[in-house]
């Protein structure tokens, strides 16, 4: 059986640990973008209204996407994304932290 996992995992030194998002945002973003997965982040595309077989390919976009948001991030910063049910929960929570932070 084969499987679409994403070969794409960053080196620990470049996973997300706080101060340096604006690189990582930009890296995982990317990865994202060349999956074809990104609209799922943005939520420019969702689940409704759609058939089965769109739900389930939104499904394991979704699922796909958050997976290399969180193995993109440092255990510290999981703690603030485990519990986020899709990938465009994960990501604005990360923003919400991390966006004001860099600016300075």
């Amino acid at each position: 059986m084969g499987t679409n996992v994403p070969k794409f995992f960053l080196p620990d030194s470049q996973l997300l640990r706080g101060s340096n998002y604006a690189a990582w945002k930009t890296k995982i973003k990317t990865q994202l973008e060349f999956e074809e997965i990104w609209p799922v982040v943005t939520g420019t595309l969702t689940r409704s209204p759609m058939d089965a077989t769109q739900q389930r390919k939104f499904d394991r976009a979704d699922q796909k996407a958050k997976l290399i948001i969180l193995f993109g991030v440092s255990d510290d910063v999981q703690v603030h994304i485990r519990d986020a049910t899709s990938a465009k929960e994960a990501w604005d929570k990360l923003s919400t932290i991390y966006e004001a932070k860099n600016k300075n």
